[in-house]
């Protein structure tokens, strides 16, 4: 291997203060780059150790770049662990606020594997402390949820069980940003349709729309809101809309949007009138 450039030392002592914003432009290291950033972090002289309250920031900045070194480098399980010991800082309430902070934008910034920080994130939402509540599910929703059928499980479980609401809601945000791939979810979506919370049904009605023609079982439920003029007429232009995206040429919802279309509401009216012009996305023409 050849030898680093002359710019090495000043990297690696980057690497030892803060090297979360400035690896960025490292991401496509080859050879002794990739070198200098293992040794960087490995050696003992970087070592993580817990320090005295007063450097807890620096800790997690740390700690930071040691998951974002490794990633870059290719050493996945080691970036893992190091995005791990972030979540144990961030979860730990006798820990310090600012480094318990600290450790959530060093998580949002790391963008770790999506598995492992599934259940950190969801146990830090419920955290009393409203702003830290907020930074936690921010996180949660800018992880890499595309696609991640694999995460589906765990945010049904706390979609139907957990009791505080503002959690409830985050999940089924995070269920929609998965999209199709959270067609197991379906049935529990439908069924926050009912939630205490006005927030948690209209994110449910918009998660079952990123679903799209997966999410055809909860067209019944989808009517009902429609039609219900207890419901404020945003949460029933949702669900016009919902339809649209889900099966609008399905016979009850074209009986449900059809109904609509002289309702008091503009709003509602519109969505209604816009889901009965949309093709029918499932692509089977159903009448």
């Amino acid at each position: 291997m050849s030898s680093p450039p002359p710019l090495a030392p000043v990297l690696r002592d980057e690497l030892h203060r803060r090297i979360g914003r400035n690896l960025v432009t490292l991401q496509k290291i080859e050879g002794g780059w990739k070198q200098l950033l293992l040794t960087s972090v490995e050696s003992p002289k970087s070592q993580v150790k817990t320090p005295p309250p007063s450097d807890k920031e620096a800790w997690v900045h740390r700690l930071q770049g040691r998951a974002l070194a490794f990633h870059y480098a290719g050493e996945d399980a080691k970036a893992e662990q190091a995005a791990l010991d972030l979540a144990r800082i961030m979860e730990d309430p006798n820990e310090d606020r600012r480094a318990r902070f600290a450790a959530i934008y060093a998580i949002r910034w790391t963008r770790p594997r999506v598995e492992a920080m599934i259940d950190p994130l969801l146990r830090a939402i419920r955290d009393p402390d409203p702003e830290f509540q907020r930074n936690a599910a921010e996180t949660l929703l800018g992880l890499e949820l595309r696609g991640m059928r694999t995460v589906v499980e765990p945010l049904i479980r706390a979609l139907k069980e957990d009791a505080n609401p503002l959690v409830r809601f985050y999940v089924a945000a995070a269920l929609g940003r998965i999209g199709p791939e959270a067609e197991s979810a379906v049935e529990p979506l439908a069924q926050a349709l009912s939630d205490p919370s006005w927030r948690v049904r209209r994110i449910s009605i918009e998660a079952l729309a990123s679903i799209g023609p997966g999410a055809q079982a909860a067209i019944d439920r989808l009517t009902n809101v429609l039609l219900d003029h207890t419901n404020a007429e945003w949460v029933r232009a949702d669900a016009a809309m919902a339809l649209g995206q889900i099966g609008p040429k399905e016979k009850i919802a074209v009986e449900a949007l059809t109904r609509v279309l002289e309702d008091e509401s503009v709003r509602v009216r519109e969505a209604a009138q816009r889901s009965l012009s949309a093709p029918d996305p499932s692509g089977t023409g159903h009448t």
